[in-house]
């Protein structure tokens, strides 16, 4: 035997145990703390995701709200404008279709601002559904990275397990040599 005492070598034996057991619970902490965090960061992105979701069926609705409204204006200018032709002895159904020419166009303006409406409603919901795919693949990144980072920390704690072992290995060995 070396001339290590008995005490000497369990000391340093119980030390090594102590930090062994220090490493491996931080890591393990770690660990559990970065799985936290990508569960947070999914259901974060969900409901961003879904709100997000919401929001562009409230667009499209709106839109075709305010078609309906632009059509509903544009029939009451066509009927006012008549009125007002009617009134003033102008014939409708004259040869030179003036009168149908004026309420032609009239309506084909509101129409196409109808469509206008429309179609903006479209494509403010269509950049909210976006919007919405990007929170979920956002959401699936941040729980890869945050996956990855709770396998090293348990790569980490079993090699401070490992490490541990290593040491009191070879104090144990030099108390025999």
């Amino acid at each position: 035997m070396s001339g290590i005492e008995p005490w000497l070598l369990a000391a340093g034996l119980a030390s090594t145990g102590v930090g062994m057991a220090q490493g491996y619970s931080r890591s393990q902490a770690q660990a559990k703390a970065a799985r936290q965090q990508a569960d947070y960061q999914r259901q974060l992105a969900e409901t961003n995701a879904a709100q997000a979701e919401e929001d562009a069926k409230t667009q499209r609705a709106l839109g075709e709200k305010n078609r309906d409204e632009t059509l509903r204006q544009g029939a009451g200018q066509i009927s006012a404008l008549r009125t007002r032709m009617a009134q003033s002895g102008l014939n409708l159904l004259d040869d030179d279709g003036s009168g149908q020419d004026l309420l032609g166009q009239v309506a084909a303006d509101y129409a196409s601002k109808a469509e206008d409406a429309e179609w903006q409603g479209d494509v403010s919901a269509d950049n909210l559904m976006r919007r919405a795919q990007l929170y979920r693949a956002n959401g699936l990144y941040a729980g890869g990275q945050a996956a990855s980072r709770a396998s090293l920390y348990g790569q980490q704690a079993l090699g401070s397990f490992g490490q541990g072992l290593r040491d009191i290995s070879r104090q144990t060995l030099s108390y025999f040599k």
